[in-house]
């Protein structure tokens, strides 16, 4: 995942990476999350060295001085408690949004990289069939997501498909605007970016249902220990689940990870009729390009011709 301080410190260069990959990552959230974190952590650290220094006093005061120590130390209690609980929230929520760093940072990598090879070659048919195989490889991953899957394993695995979507998403423009006239060049970019915000809607909604479809047969399969929790969205508030009793809970993550691999294991064939679709992409010559040195001149090619 991103250090956090980077992202802080590029604010304006990370929201123009989301907004360039369409990436769905609230930029001003994870910054106002972090600022959270960090204030409720120096409280934290104040009344715990609070806490530590009523203690050595303690042990050399008087009674009354006891009296209002212990009063104190109820009190700090009290806010350590309620500081702890926030501070867990917070990070469980930035932790949540970190997660999709991954993706963005290999994408915006790749991306750049895709970009230097095309501009120096005028070759690009190479990447999307590339894209779509490793993007492939990424679902496949995914679909073996758990409970006991590490947030590394996981960050492993959104680097594999960030690799993928970023052989993808920019070369997608580049082909369209490159194989048309000049003067249908605004038309082919409105429409491709038409389809693919329109792809992005139907997905979302599709697989969303997929995704709580799987869950909430998990937990009626569970009995009446799920039978209290259901969604009907591709997302829900995790502080439900934190309000849970134990057993519940570890219900409940089950069928999150069973509803993910469903919503994995249903985009996987998409993938590859992605990869598909991309053997048949042809390989049209840069617009504006130079000719190579070794190629004949038109005039050339049209006495030989």
């Amino acid at each position: 995942m991103l250090d956090r301080r980077q992202i802080r410190d590029n604010p304006d260069a990370v929201k123009e990476a989301v907004r360039v990959k369409g990436i769905d990552l609230d930029v001003d959230e994870l910054i106002h999350l972090d600022r959270v974190s960090r204030t409720l952590q120096h409280e934290l650290d104040q009344a715990q060295a609070r806490r530590k220094s009523s203690a050595k006093e303690f042990a050399r005061a008087d009674d009354t001085r006891r009296a209002e120590l212990r009063a104190e130390h109820e009190e700090l209690e009290i806010q350590l408690s309620s500081l702890r609980e926030q501070l867990a929230e917070t990070t469980d929520k930035l932790q949540g949004l970190l997660l999709l760093t991954p993706m963005m940072v290999s994408s915006a990598a790749i991306s750049v990289l895709a970009g230097l090879v095309v501009s120096k070659t005028g070759k690009y048919r190479l990447f999307p069939i590339v894209g779509g195989a490793v993007m492939a490889v990424a679902m496949y991953l995914l679909t073996g997501l758990s409970v006991t899957t590490s947030r590394w394993e996981l960050g492993v695995d959104f680097v594999i498909l960030g690799l993928g979507m970023g052989c993808l998403m920019q070369m997608v423009s580049l082909i369209a605007q490159n194989s048309v006239e000049l003067r249908d060049m605004g038309v082919a970019t409105s429409a491709r970016m038409f389809f693919q915000q329109m792809g992005g809607s139907l997905g979302v909604a599709a697989f969303g249902a997929v995704f709580a479809s799987r869950l909430n047969s998990v937990m009626a399969s569970a009995g009446s220990a799920g039978a209290g929790f259901h969604v009907s969205g591709a997302s829900f508030d995790p502080t439900v689940i934190s309000s849970l009793p134990l057993a519940v809970r570890e219900i409940v993550f089950r069928a999150v990870t069973h509803g993910e691999d469903a919503v994995f294991l249903a985009v996987l064939p998409a993938s590859i009729v992605v990869f598909v679709l991309a053997l048949f992409i042809k390989q049209v010559p840069l617009r504006g390009r130079a000719p190579s040195e070794n190629a004949p001149a038109p005039e050339a090619e049209a006495l030989i011709g």
